[in-house]
Formats: structure tokens, sequence, C-alpha cells
């Protein structure tokens, strides 16, 4: 199956529906069955999966990008501290951002097939979500139910494909992908098609990542865990 680029990159909803439990979020057709397959498994267990964030418009991912390598958002390290970038060079400040920002064109949040998650049953009064580590692991808040998924998604197809950090993407515990449709998209997503995309757009740095599209894509695109049906996710390396 060919999958376009207006698809590929999130440029177009057609391929998408709403999330009738968490309004304003989209997933693809071919993944809300399952997803609310594995809602209703996890409602069974004593938590309530909520969604913090699903498809990602190319526009959304292309903003994020650009307020970070000019300084108008803050980009953050692995240890949580910000990262100064007045002394470092277009690649240094794109490999900064992609630790914990995917390149326009190259989020899997575009498929809708992706989420990233939460326990809305454990969710404090006024708390506000921060998608960092310290949430999900330990005693932190959404801790038991990223411990649920991680023994029980791959039951309903989804996977961790950021379960670990592995010289790329940092270690994402929030995120989970649905293998069987995301594995299409990633399959179509070459080094070449995504410099097609974004030598057609205004993103800052253009330059730097057009030139190191080769490792861009081998270190944040394609590096990620495996989708097992039967074990656990396994490293690529």
């Amino acid at each position: 199956m060919f999958i376009d680029d207006n698809a590929l990159f999130g440029i177009t909803r057609d391929h998408l529906t709403p999330c009738d439990e968490d309004a304003g979020h989209f997933l693809h057709c071919e993944v809300a069955p399952g997803f609310k397959s594995l809602t209703l498994a996890a409602r069974e267990a004593g938590f309530e999966l909520k969604l913090a964030s699903s498809f990602r418009p190319f526009e959304r991912q292309l903003a994020i990008f650009n307020g970070k390598f000019s300084g108008q958002r803050p980009i953050l390290d692995m240890s949580g501290q910000v990262v100064d970038i007045s002394g470092l060079d277009d690649w240094q400040i794109c490999q900064a951002i992609l630790l914990y920002s995917a390149l326009p064109g190259a989020s899997r949040h575009h498929w809708g097939t992706d989420v990233d998650f939460y326990d809305g049953a454990t969710l404090p009064t006024d708390y506000q979500i921060q998608l960092v580590e310290q949430e999900y692991c330990d005693q932190g808040p959404f801790a038991p139910l990223a411990c649920w998924l991680s023994a029980h998604c791959a039951e309903f197809g989804f996977f961790f494909p950021y379960r670990r950090f592995n010289g790329g993407i940092a270690s994402e515990p929030w995120h989970i992908s649905y293998a069987p449709i995301a594995e299409q998209y990633l399959s179509q997503l070459t080094p070449q098609r995504l410099a097609q995309q974004l030598e057609h757009t205004d993103i800052k740095g253009k330059t730097a990542i057009l030139a190191n599209m080769d490792e861009i894509f081998s270190r944040f695109v394609g590096n990620i865990a495996k989708f097992s049906a039967t074990g656990p996710i396994l490293n690529n390396a």
C-alpha cells in the first residue's frame, strides 16, 4: 500500500477519526478500534487511559521545532536542564532539539498511530501534565499505568518505541505506538522523501538538516525499539 505525502507528513486528516472519549484527539481509522479495546482493558484493571497527545499536524511540529531553534521555546537536556544554544552551531542546535522533539515530517504523531498517555484516575487536582520520566517511573502518578501497559499493550498491537535511550531520542515512557499501521508508515519514510518535503518549508537550520539527513534518519527516526507480540519489547540494536 502506497501512503501519499499528505498522510505520511501529517498534512491531511483524511486518514483519521475522532477519538470519542478524548475531545480534540484524532487517531488513524485503523488504530482507533485497537486503542478503544486497550482503553477498556485498562479500565477493567483500574486505570483511566487518557490522551495527552495523539495526531499532530506538520505545521504544529514545525512551529515547535522553529520555536526551539530560535530560542523562543526552551530546549532541555536529559537531566531536565535548559540548553544554552548561544555557543552552538546549527547542527548542534538541531541535535539538541531532536533529543525530545521530532523533526517536522518525521514525527510518528503525524500518522495517527502514536499517542502520549496518562492515567486520568490518578491525575492530581489542578495538576499540569509535564510528560517527564518522573511522572511515569518509581512513585510517579502514572507509573502504575505505564507498568501495566508495558506488560499488556502488545496484546492489542501497541508498543513503546522509545522504551529506553539508545543514542537518539530520549526515553519516553508516556509514548505508545500501534505497530501494524506504524510499521507501514515507517517503511515508506525515507531520508530522500523527508528531505524533499523539508526543502519546500521554512524550517530553521534547513542547510544543516539537509546536510545531515542520513544521520538524522539513522539516529532519530529509525532508531526505535521493536514490537514483539509474544514477549518483552526489544531494542533494535
